[in-house]
């Protein structure tokens, strides 16, 4: 089974869902991190990282990470509403104990997951858009010059959303329409400096340069199509 945690309104993990129904191969699973926050137990076991960790759902279903051959991670927080009511010093102490949790049994996974929690995020890494300027200079990227100064943030390169173009990296493998080598070496580089196992990356060709837009690393499958689906289902079953 794929397991794929997602929020109920996050349409690409939607699609997502649908398109791996229609492959016919591996079975997939949405479940909200709501779900999974307020599961009835949470079960792990220490010194046995998959066959030890079992989610039981409020409606009674039991999901056994020993089943799981992959993880599509996409939470953005950990829903933390049922220790609202708690005095606050508890309720510090529990927030940090669920997301210590939610980052251990995430990170503890010998299945592929895409993508890892990170320092900065439970759904992988996230950088400022300095910091993504700087990964797509180093790359090789063609970049607008910009300015930051007190007061005032970045601006990032604004470009005609029509004439934005959108790669996936995954595994070193670059996905989507067809690029020199310059550009797809560029792409690659850049997501090994950003730090995920499955990077978005925004770029258009301006002056016949490929400029870097933007980058993120929860990925709109919708805009990899098949191809990207395709991709995800190969690694998974490496």
């Amino acid at each position: 089974m794929i397991l794929i945690i997602a929020e109920p309104f996050d349409m690409a993990a939607l699609w997502l869902h649908t398109r791996i129904a229609e492959s016919g191969g591996i079975p997939a699973k949405v479940v909200t991190p709501a779900q999974l926050s307020y599961a009835l137990s949470i079960t792990q076991y220490l010194g046995s990282p998959h066959d030890g960790i079992a989610f039981r759902l409020a409606n009674e279903e039991t999901i056994h990470m020993r089943d799981v051959a992959a993880v599509i991670n996409r939470i953005v927080t950990v829903p933390q509403a049922h220790i609202n009511q708690a005095p606050e010093a508890d309720r510090n102490y529990a927030s940090s104990e669920i997301h210590a949790f939610m980052l251990g049994w995430l990170g503890a996974l010998p299945c592929p997951v895409f993508n890892p929690p990170s320092p900065e995020s439970l759904s992988g890494p996230w950088h400022s858009d300095i910091a993504a300027l700087n990964f797509a200079v180093l790359a090789g990227f063609a970049c607008t010059p910009a300015t930051l100064g007190t007061g005032e943030g970045l601006k990032p390169f604004a470009a005609d959303t029509a004439s934005v173009d959108t790669h996936f990296v995954l595994d070193g493998q670059v996905i989507g329409a067809l690029l020199d080598a310059s550009a797809r070496d560029a792409m690659i580089q850049f997501a090994q400096l950003w730090g995920a196992r499955l990077v978005q990356i925004d770029s258009c060709v301006r002056e016949g340069r490929r400029h870097f837009v933007t980058a993120s690393s929860m990925a709109d499958y919708r805009r990899g199509g098949a191809l990207l689906v395709r991709a995800i289902l190969k690694a998974i079953q490496l």
